[in-house]
C-alpha cells in the first residue's frame, strides 16, 4: 500500500510534532513517538498488528505499536507525535495503561479517558501544556544529562557505551533507563532523534541527501527506510507537509508589493550585513586613521556599529527571543562601556608603550595602510586566540573568563561582556608582539574598531549567512558552540578574527543543522552565577569563583 492523500500543515516543535489536515493512507509502521490521533471529519480507520481494524474518533497509539492508517473520502484529523523523553509523552505512557498495547481497542480506550472532547483539543500546543504539567521530564538524573547530549552527537556515530561513560554509567544501566523510563529501546530512540533532526533540516530547504547526512544517516536510503518505518510515509511527503508552514512571509492579496518589499530587506540584511560591518564601518576606520583625523571621529564610529548590530537583529533574528532583555540588559550596558573604554585606553598608551618596550622599529610602514591593518588583525588574532584557548585550560584565567560565559542569550553585546582583567590580558596577549616591532598608533587605533566590529559580528543575533566563509572567519554561527554550556562541548572555536589557528589546533566544529536555544547556553557546571555587573567583578576573586568541569560528552570536536 503506498501511502497517499495527505494535505494539511504540520507544525514541528521541541519535544513534539503536530499534523492537521486531510487524511491518506500510510503503510504498517511502528514509530518511537506516542502518537494521539483526533479525528475531526469524516471516518478513520486504524489497523493493529493482528489484523484488526476499527473506525476511531481518537486514539493514542504507544511507541512502537505496528499500525496502519487509512482516511476514508473527506476525512481530517489532528495527530500528535509526543517524544517520550518529554513531559506529554512521559504523563500518557503513566497515565494509559494499555492492557493491550499491540490492540486497536486498547487505544481507542485511553483517548477516551484522556483526551479532552470538544474544542479543547484542537489546539495541539495546549494539549501538550496540559499533558507536560504533571509530569516534568525522566526522573533519573544520568538519563536526563544523556537526553541534553544527545543531540549533539547525532551528525556522528552515537555509541551507548560513549553516551553512559559521559554520564558516569554503565552502558546496560544507561540502555535499561532508557527501556525503563521511556518505553523505548536505545536505538530505536537515537532513530528517532534522527529522524527528527533530518526534517528540521529539510525543513529549514536542505535536500534530502543533506538532511540524512546532517542527521548522521548513513545515506538517503537509510532516512527513507526510518521515514517508512516510524511514520509509514516517504521523507517527501512528510517533508512537504513541514515545509507547508514554514513560510516566514505570506503576502496577502492587497498587499503583494509591501510582501516582497520586506522579503527585498531581510534579503539585504542576511548577506549584506557581514559586508558591510567588516568592509564598510572597518574601511571607514582605516580612512580616517589613515588620513590623521581626529580620533573622535573613530570613537564616533563604535556607537554607530552598535546601532546597526541592533536594527540588524530586530530585522532578521535568529532567535527572536534574544532580543528582549532578560534582567540583563544594564548590567551588559555597563560591561561593553567599561570594555569599549578599556579599548580607547590601551589605544592612549601605544605611544609610551612604543617608546619604552620596542625592542625593534621593523614595523612595515612603506606598506599600503589598509595592508599594515591587514597584518596587525592577523597577528593580534593568534595572540588572542591562543590566550582564549588557555583561558579555558588554566583556571585562574577561566575564573575571569567565566564571566563572558555566563551569558543566557547570544546578541551583540555579548562580544563586549567580559570581565575588565580578562579583556586587558586577552588584548594585551594580541597586541604585545605588534608594539614590540613599532606597531603605529594610526594602525592601532584601525585594530581597536576592528575588534569592537568583530565582537559584535561573532556574538550577533541576526540570521545573516557568508557561505563558505562560515569555515574561515570567526562568526556567529560557529561562535554558538563556543557558547555551548556543557564542559569540553563548548571548548571550540576560540578565535577571534578567524578560525585558522582552531583548525590547527583541532578545535573547530561546525554543524549547520545545529539550533541553538537559552537551555543550551551557559554554564552547567554554575548555572547560578552571579547576574549583577558587580558581583560578575567580583566573582573570580572569591572560592565559588571556581567553576569545575561539567561532565565530557564524546565526539566534541
Amino acid at each position: 500500500m503506498t501511502a497517499a492523500g495527505w494535505q494539511g500543515t504540520t507544525m514541528l516543535r521541541p519535544g513534539w510534532l503536530a499534523f492537521s489536515g486531510e487524511v491518506g493512507a500510510t503503510e504498517p509502521h511502528a514509530h518511537a513517538a506516542l502518537q494521539v490521533l483526533i479525528v475531526t471529519a469524516g471516518t478513520v480507520e486504524l489497523a493493529d498488528a493482528h489484523h484488526i481494524r476499527r473506525r476511531v474518533r481518537a486514539a493514542i497509539i504507544p511507541p512502537r505499536a505496528r499500525h496502519a492508517v487509512r482516511g476514508g473520502p473527506g476525512a481530517r484529523a489532528d495527530m500528535l507525535y509526543l517524544d517520550p523523553a518529554g513531559g506529554a509523552g512521559r504523563h500518557l505512557l503513566t497515565a494509559a495503561a494499555w492492557p493491550g498495547r499491540d490492540r486497536v481497542g486498547a487505544w481507542v480506550d485511553a483517548a477516551h479517558a484522556l483526551v479532552p472532547a470538544g474544542d479543547e483539543s484542537r489546539d495541539p500546543a495546549a494539549l501538550v501544556r496540559a499533558w507536560t504539567a504533571p509530569v516534568p521530564g525522566p526522573r533519573h538524573p544520568a538519563l536526563r544529562r544523556a537526553l541534553e547530549l544527545l543531540p549533539e552527537l547525532l551528525a556522528g556515530p552515537v555509541r551507548l557505551t560513549d553516551l553512559a561513560g559521559a554520564v558516569h554509567l554503565s552502558a546496560s544501566r544507561l540502555g535499561h533507563l532508557f527501556t525503563a523510563e521511556l518505553a523505548l529501546p536505545y536505538p530505536v530512540y537515537v532513530r528517532w532523534a534522527r529522524l527528527r533532526r533530518a526534517i528540521e533540516l529539510a525543513r529549514d530547504s536542505a535536500t534530502l541527501t543533506e538532511a540524512a547526512h546532517g542527521a548522521g544517516f548513513a545515506d538517503g536510503s537509510h532516512l527513507t527506510r526510518v521515514c517508512h518505518e516510524m511514520f509509514g510515509l516517504a521523507p517527501s511527503q512528510l517533508i512537504h507537509l513541514v515545509r507547508a508552514v514554514r513560510q516566514r512571509i505570506r503576502p496577502s492579496p492587497g498587499r503583494p508589493a509591501a510582501a516582497r518589499l520586506i522579503g527585498m530587506h531581510r534579503t539585504v540584511i542576511r548577506y549584506g550585513y557581514v559586508p558591510f560591518m567588516l568592509l564598510g564601518v572597518n574601511g571607514a576606520a582605516i580612512a580616517l586613521a589613515a588620513s590623521g583625523a581626529s580620533k573622535l571621529w573613530l570613537v564616533g564610529l563604535l556607537p554607530a556599529a552598535i546601532g546597526c548590530s541592533f536594527a540588524a537583529e530586530r530585522a532578521l533574528p535568529y532567535e527572536a527571543e534574544w532580543n528582549s532583555p532578560a534582567g540583563d540588559g544594564a548590567r551588559d550596558v555597563a560591561h561593553a562601556a567599561v570594555n569599549e573604554l578599556l579599548l580607547l585606553v590601551s589605544v592612549g598608551v601605544i605611544p609610551l608603550l612604543a617608546a619604552t618596550v620596542t625592542v625593534a622599529d621593523l614595523w612595515p610602514r612603506s606598506w599600503p595602510f589598509a595592508l599594515q591593518v591587514l597584518a596587525a588583525v592577523l597577528i593580534a588574532d593568534l595572540g588572542i586566540t591562543l590566550t582564549h584557548y588557555a583561558s579555558h585550560k588554566i583556571g585562574v584565567l577561566w575564573r575571569f573568563h567565566a564571566v563572558h560565559h555566563s551569558v543566557k542569550r547570544f546578541y551583540g553585546f555579548n562580544g563586549l561582556m567580559k570581565h575588565p582583567l580578562h579583556q586587558t590580558v586577552e588584548m594585551g596577549a594580541g597586541v604585545a608582539p605588534l608594539i614590540l616591532v613599532g606597531l603605529p598608533v594610526d594602525v592601532a587605533s584601525a585594530l581597536a574598531v576592528a575588534v569592537a566590529v568583530q565582537l559584535l559580528l561573532q556574538h550577533s543575533n541576526a540570521d545573516y549567512r557568508v557561505g563558505p566563509l562560515t569555515y574561515v572567519l570567526a562568526l556567529n554561527e560557529g561562535h554558538r558552540f563556543h557558547h555551548l554550556k556543557w564542559a569540553g562541548i563548548g571548548d571550540v572555536n576560540f578565535g577571534l578574527f578567524t578560525l585558522t589557528w582552531d583548525h590547527l589546533l583541532g578545535t573547530f566544529s561546525y554543524d549547520p543543522a545545529r539550533r541553538f536555544t537559552s537551555d543550551q547556553l551557559g554554564m552547567a557546571a554554575k548555572p547560578d552565577y552571579p547576574t549583577a555587573y558587580l558581583a560578575q567583578l567580583a566573582e573570580p576573586f572569591r572560592a565559588s569563583g571556581a567553576c569545575h568541569a561539567d561532565l565530557p560528552a564524546p565526539g566534541t570536536h
